[in-house]
């Protein structure tokens, strides 16, 4: 530890023990130890997780057809760094939504955090006559006035509007 150290996991074990997972010099490690206070310091912040900067979602949704509604697996990548893709700087956020339809993968893709954009942007490469179906894109589905958060839309299938307040949700449940 007098160079450095990479910290994967710190953990509590059980009651009065932690753990560190660690890599240095040598190979990974693990470290238990017990304490009543601890002070943690470092020089600088290097950023976030990859696997925070990175996220993937998987969702089921519908694709309107002329034969009839049809289900269809939806792919949707968010990157909060700059990413190369085929050879070219792309500057974050980067949104993809990407569908399989007809024997062809097809992606949308945007700059909007909350994924508006990308859903447009894959909605234009779908044929005519066929539509995406999903909370995002229909009328009763809404994000909150008050502060949006990625990934939460509410429903006003069941809520008459009259007013701009009427659009205020306040919720702790994230099933809701």
């Amino acid at each position: 530890m007098q160079h450095q150290i990479t910290v994967y996991d710190f953990d509590k074990k059980d009651d009065n023990r932690y753990f560190i997972d660690a890599f240095g010099i040598e190979p990974f490690f693990v470290m238990e130890f017990c304490f009543d206070n601890v002070i943690v310091e470092w020089e600088k912040y290097k950023n976030k997780a990859w696997y925070e900067l990175h996220r993937q979602y998987q969702y089921e949704t519908t694709l309107v057809t002329p034969q009839g509604e049809q289900p269809i697996k939806v792919h949707i990548i968010c990157h909060d760094e700059d990413v190369y893709f085929k050879g070219e700087l792309e500057k974050a956020p980067i949104v993809s939504v990407g569908i399989k339809y007809d024997g062809k993968e097809l992606w949308g893709h945007g700059k909007d955090y909350f994924w508006i954009d990308a859903f447009a942007d894959l909605q234009k490469q779908l044929p005519n006559g066929i539509l995406l179906k999903c909370c995002l894109t229909c009328r009763h589905g809404n994000m909150s006035p008050v502060g949006n958060n990625l990934n939460e839309l509410f429903c006003t299938n069941d809520i008459a509007i009259t007013q701009k307040s009427d659009l205020y949700f306040c919720t702790e449940d994230e099933n809701e």
